[in-house]
């Protein structure tokens, strides 16, 4: 069974981008500690190459994190499972022209507004996380609305603030 923890954080004034990592770190290790019966501080927590943060003990505790930011919220997420979390503030874009060049072929042809575009966005974003954003190549390869979804990932649509898209993804347990 598949236990996460997500914690979500308003923030109203701009925060500079240490500012925004070190709240991301604290609200990580928040996440962790709730999982496992553990201290855990900001700095325990570590980022690879590509940005993904980790946990420094994650291979031993079987704890994987995801963070996303937008507009004025951060989501934390800590898993027993990889796992990924996309928040997207809507706003105005050519969201028709936008979809087609990240839908995949098996997904529908379009949007039927800025929201429905942005929910699915988030949740190619989260699913795309699950693998520190390396696999699949591009967005395209990655269907996530329909029945076929990507290397059969658990994904969820999750309440958001007014004018945001939350999902989540994560990696089924195989029996």
């Amino acid at each position: 069974m598949c236990h996460y923890k997500l914690l979500l954080r308003s923030f109203r004034s701009p925060l500079k981008r240490q500012q925004l990592r070190r709240l991301g770190s604290e609200l990580l290790a928040e996440c962790v500690a709730s999982l496992i019966p553990q201290a855990v501080k900001a700095s325990d927590i570590k980022r690879q190459p590509h940005g993904q943060p980790y946990w420094e003990n994650s291979s031993k505790n079987g704890v994987f994190l995801s963070l996303s930011h937008s507009g004025d919220y951060l989501v934390a997420m800590a898993s027993t499972q990889p796992c990924g979390v996309d928040i997207e503030r809507h706003k105005m874009r050519p969201f028709a022209e936008l979809w087609q060049q990240i839908k995949h072929a098996d997904e529908p042809h379009c949007p039927a507004d800025l929201a429905e575009f942005y929910q699915w966005w988030t949740r190619k974003e989260a699913a795309w996380k699950v693998y520190a954003c390396q696999r699949p190549r591009t967005m395209k390869d990655l269907p996530v609305v329909g029945e076929q979804v990507y290397d059969k990932l658990l994904i969820k649509d999750l309440a958001a603030p007014e004018g945001y898209a939350l999902s989540i993804a994560m990696k089924t347990i195989s029996l």
